[in-house]
């Protein structure tokens, strides 16, 4: 997954806008900051005091 600053992307439409090159042009804005679920959610777990993910394999194990 992938996710993008906000002010990145309020600073890169103000651009497309007001820039007379953009004009009818497309654009993908991202800083590609890159994260997995698994280590987020125990950084969000560690954060707030909640119990640490536990892995889809490792809850199924000897299932």
């Amino acid at each position: 997954m992938t996710a993008s600053d906000a002010d990145l992307i309020v600073v890169h439409q103000i651009w497309a806008k007001v820039d007379p090159y953009t004009e009818n042009e497309a654009f993908k804005c991202s800083n590609a900051d890159v994260f997995k679920w698994k280590h987020l959610g125990n950084i969000l777990a560690e954060k707030f005091g909640f119990e640490e993910n536990v892995g889809y394999v490792e809850m199924m194990k000897g299932k």
